[in-house]
């Protein structure tokens, strides 16, 4: 009986060992300690960040702006792990296909985007600005 308590008490200590980083070094200091959340833009910043630099990237078609054609059109796409637009759709249209082209067009244009994970809808809306 002892000797299976002493054995039982030897794998602790050597799990408890092996799960501690630098086990038998002297503890680190808390400056040298490794946040295991990446520091850097919220997955929200980053969102606004892509809807603003996509907005950006928007070229109004000429025969567009000739017509007087105005409108939003929301676009669906995913961006790959190098920051390019991939899959983009039209999810709803702004009534006119060149404004919603150059809508689709627009997130490709603005390549590379910060990167997230999932499906992204945003808007793009074609505003005519009289001077």
């Amino acid at each position: 009986m002892k000797s299976a308590l002493r054995r039982f008490a030897w794998v602790c200590v050597a799990l408890g060992v092996l799960a501690t980083p630098g086990a038998g070094a002297p503890p680190a200091r808390e400056a040298d300690w490794i946040d295991g959340i990446p520091l850097g833009p919220s997955p929200g910043d980053r969102i606004e960040e892509i809807r603003r630099r996509v907005q950006a990237a928007v070229v109004y078609p000429e025969p567009a702006r000739r017509r007087g054609i105005s409108g939003t059109t929301r676009i669906q796409f995913v961006i790959d792990a190098g920051g390019r637009a991939q899959e983009v759709v039209t999810v709803e249209s702004s009534g006119s296909r060149l404004l919603d082209r150059a809508a689709e067009q627009s997130p490709v244009t603005a390549s590379p985007l910060p990167h997230v994970y999932g499906r992204l809808q945003i808007p793009i809306v074609f505003e005519l600005r009289t001077p």
